[in-house]
């Protein structure tokens, strides 16, 4: 990102883009890897306690990948 200056200077740059063209129409999701995340694991169906997890506990990789595949 460099400097604080060139920080400040995209900044300005975003603000008066925006104040150009109004408000950007972007959205974004943020998504739990589905490999290596528990969650994704818990929703697929795999029975874990997210409370006292430990990696013994996860399946191995290419288990979590057949699982993911499966879903």
């Amino acid at each position: 990102m460099g400097s604080n200056q060139s920080r400040a200077n995209y900044r300005v740059e975003l603000h008066a883009q925006i104040f150009f063209s109004g408000l950007p129409n972007i959205f974004i999701t943020i998504n739990p890897c589905d490999l290596h995340h528990p969650l994704a694991m818990k929703f697929a169906g795999v029975d874990l306690d997210i409370d006292n997890l430990t990696a013994e506990l996860m399946p191995k990789s290419h288990e979590r990948a057949a699982i993911v595949s499966n879903h």
